[in-house]
């Protein structure tokens, strides 16, 4: 069988330790876990704008955060898709081996899942995300 493919979104998803815990446990059934943040790939490329429309007070820090964080569940780094404010659809348009995309942002999840096979799952306000996570991967290992 295929190795199944999942995605979280980083800011407020899987940067929060719940999350974590739960792809950490993703991590150790051997499903591959992947993030895929609308983030810059580098911080020269904030605005002064978005950096205050965003709230963001060290950003060296925060983009630090996200790879001590990877790098703690063992995500590579090569797993770690930054698209540069653009739509996470993009990536899932050109990449629909992934079974599902974690989210706290509701458009971002309307269009992947309008525009993709990719199940888009809402993490924010929804206290059974990851049962709906689980589920689709019971159902993908046929169980």
């Amino acid at each position: 069988m295929k190795k199944i493919k999942v995605s979280f979104d980083y800011d407020k998803t899987l940067s929060e330790k719940e999350v974590q815990d739960f792809a950490k446990d993703l991590i150790n059934k051997g499903i591959e876990v992947w993030i895929v943040t609308r983030r810059y790939d580098c911080i020269d490329k904030y605005s002064e704008k978005e950096i205050a429309q965003w709230g963001i007070i060290d950003l060296v820090k925060e983009h630090q955060d996200l790879f001590d964080i990877a790098f703690d569940l063992n995500i590579p780094i090569e797993h770690i898709v930054f698209m540069n404010n653009r739509s996470k659809t993009e990536f899932f348009i050109e990449n629909q081996d992934f079974l599902w995309h974690l989210d706290d942002n509701h458009s971002e999840l309307i269009e992947i899942n309008a525009t993709t096979t990719i199940i888009g799952i809402h993490y924010d306000n929804n206290v059974y995300w990851d049962i709906g996570c689980l589920n689709a991967i019971k159902i993908k290992e046929g169980n």
